[in-house]
C-alpha cells in the first residue's frame, strides 16, 4: 500500500480493513468531503494533495494538506460522521477508499484500528494547528514557502503544479501578493516559475525562509505514525528529490 496511514497500521489492522478498500482516481477539485453534510467515504490517498479548507459565506482558508501521508473523514476517526470544514482535491491523484459507515463499525469493533486512526488523527492536528501559528506570525514569503514545502513533501518531484490563484485561494492572500512573494523567491533562486508550475530549485534555502513554522508538525507525524522517513528532517538534514523512503521505526 503506498498510503502511510495504511502502510504503517498493523497487518492484523490492514487484514480487517482491506476487503472493505476501493481503488479510486480522484481529479482535481473533486470534494471529498463538503461542509457539515454527512461524509460518504473516507479516503486513504496514494497521489496527489487534498486540502482541508475551512470556510465562511464570505472567506475561506486552508488548515491543512493532505497526500500519501494522510487520509480524509479525520471527522469519522474520532466517531463523528461529519465535518464543519471541507476537503478538496488540488491536484489530480489516487487512493483508497471505505465507505464511512463501513469504518464506524471496524473503529467501534477494533482497538488496533481505533488507535492508529486517532494517532493520525493527532498528527493531522498538530499541522493544522502549526498552520494557524504560520498564518497568524509569519509574512507573507515565509508562508508561501511553508505551503510550498508541504506540498513537496506529498509530491513525486520538485514540480508544483500550483497557480497564483490557488496559493491566493487557499492561503487567502490576495493574489498580488502572492505574486510579489513569489518573484522574490524567484530572484533568490529558490524557485522557478512555469506555466501552472513552481519548480522547487532549492529545498534548504525555502526551508531556511520557513524557519521553525515548518518542521515541527512534520517530526511529530514521524513521532505519532512509529516511522523514520528519510529526507523528512530538519534543513540540516538535506533532503532528496523524490517521494521520501520510508520504514517502521524500532
Amino acid at each position: 500500500m503506498n498510503n502511510l496511514v495504511l502502510a504503517t497500521m498493523s497487518e492484523a489492522g490492514r487484514a480487517i480493513l482491506a476487503p472493505h478498500l476501493e481503488q479510486v482516481e480522484l481529479s482535481k477539485r473533486r470534494n471529498l468531503e463538503l461542509v457539515r453534510r454527512p461524509i460518504e467515504y473516507v479516503y486513504f490517498l496514494e497521489t496527489g494533495v487534498a486540502a482541508v479548507v475551512s470556510a465562511t459565506d464570505h472567506k475561506r482558508i486552508a488548515v491543512g494538506l493532505i497526500g500519501w501521508d494522510g487520509a480524509s473523514g479525520i471527522g469519522v476517526f474520532l466517531g463523528d460522521d461529519r465535518s464543519p470544514h471541507a476537503c478538496e482535491m488540488l491536484t489530480d491523484g489516487s487512493g483508497l477508499r471505505i465507505p464511512a459507515s463501513d469504518l464506524k463499525t471496524l473503529i467501534r469493533e477494533h482497538d488496533v484500528i481505533r488507535t492508529h486512526l486517532t494517532r493520525y488523527a493527532l498528527a493531522f492536528y498538530n499541522q493544522a494547528a502549526h498552520t494557524a501559528l504560520s498564518n497568524a506570525s509569519s509574512a507573507i514569503s515565509r508562508r508561501i514557502a511553508r505551503w510550498l514545502l508541504m506540498m513537496r513533501d506529498r509530491l513525486p518531484d520538485n514540480d508544483i503544479p500550483l497557480t497564483h490563484h490557488t496559493i491566493s485561494d487557499m492561503l487567502d492572500i490576495r493574489r498580488p501578493g502572492v505574486t510579489i512573494a513569489l518573484k522574490e523567491l524567484g530572484k533568490q533562486n529558490l524557485v522557478e516559475m512555469k506555466r501552472g508550475i513552481i519548480f522547487i530549485c532549492d529545498r534548504e534555502g525555502l526551508e531556511v525562509l520557513a524557519s521553525d513554522f515548518y518542521g515541527l508538525p512534520e517530526m511529530e507525524y514521524q513521532r505519532l505514525m512509529g516511522i523514520t522517513i528519510s529526507g523528512l528532517a530538519p534543513v540540516s538534514h538535506p533532503r532528496t528529490p523524490h517521494h521520501p523512503k520510508h520504514e517502521r521505526a524500532p
